[in-house]
């Protein structure tokens, strides 16, 4: 009996690949770190950048983050990530109110 292999049930889909890639780059780059030992990317009160590589601190994610787009969310915000595959898997937290699709 030949029997089709169906690749979509196999492979995970490549937001599936990313989204795991972004949640594991994350967790391995907070190690044993506390928040009183992370550095911000940021500086507080200079001009806010349209991507950092790294979100250092928590003042690095509210910089950077958007509003909900449902105001029935309140305080659901999130930043645009962009994992560049043409240069080397580089990750980048975009300005998410600036920018607001990839």
């Amino acid at each position: 009996m030949n029997a089709k292999l169906n690749t979509n049930q196999v492979r995970p889909s490549v937001h599936a690949r990313v989204a795991l890639w972004v949640l594991a780059s994350l967790w391995l780059a907070c190690g044993n770190e506390t928040t009183a030992t992370m550095k911000c990317e940021i500086d507080p009160g200079a001009a806010l950048p349209d991507f950092t590589h790294r979100l250092g601190c928590l003042g690095d994610f509210n910089a950077l983050a958007s509003a909900p787009l449902d105001a029935t969310l309140p305080g659901a915000r999130s930043v645009k990530v962009v994992l560049d595959q043409f240069d080397k898997d580089n990750l980048y937290f975009q300005d998410s109110a600036k920018y607001k699709i990839h």
